[in-house]
């Protein structure tokens, strides 16, 4: 099985399990539920966010998974769609949200997004690029944002050893893709 469908599924058990088990999904800020060392890098992902996503702009988010971040973009007025390769993630993320007005929510692969060509003015995408052929992807993000468009990401990209110790550590174990 290739790394993709290695990720996908296992993103596809860990949302299914949390719809089985909670009656009531809401938003819970990620950064309560990371140790404080890891949040200096999310909380400068915030503050841009609200910085350089206005009202008007069209953005497009890309591994949202179960929508850690995702109210980070709502609350910025914006036009959002937010999108992941797993459907029971994108459930989740549109049960959390589904008195939100500026947010659709829909399943899409990142190498292949389902956008007309130029269509957003920002892209975000947060700890989600390593999943997935990083040429494909970076392809994508270019070919649907506008001109001058704004990408907005947090990510290792696998440079971080301790990121990559612990992916190790998960590999072995059988709970992760080896990308």
């Amino acid at each position: 099985m290739n790394d993709e469908l290695v990720e996908q599924n296992r993103y596809e058990l860990r949302a299914k399990q949390i719809l089985d088990k909670s009656k009531v999904l809401k938003f819970k800020n990620p950064l309560n539920e990371m140790p404080i060392y890891l949040h200096s890098p999310y909380e400068k992902f915030i503050e841009i966010i609200n910085s350089y996503i206005d009202p008007s702009d069209y953005v497009l988010e890309i591994g949202a998974g179960k929508g850690e971040f995702t109210e980070f973009l709502i609350r910025t007025k914006a036009n959002i769609i937010a999108t992941d390769i797993s459907t029971n993630s994108v459930k989740i993320v549109n049960t959390i949200f589904k008195d939100r007005n500026n947010l659709t929510a829909q399943v899409a692969d990142m190498e292949y997004l389902p956008f007309e060509d130029k269509t957003f003015d920002v892209l975000i995408c947060c700890g989600s690029l390593s999943y997935g052929d990083g040429k494909k992807i970076i392809n994508e993000i270019q070919r649907v944002l506008k001109e001058n468009g704004r990408l907005i990401l947090v990510d290792s990209l696998k440079n971080n050893p301790i990121y990559c110790l612990n992916r190790y550590i998960h590999y072995i174990a059988g709970r992760r893709s080896i990308s």
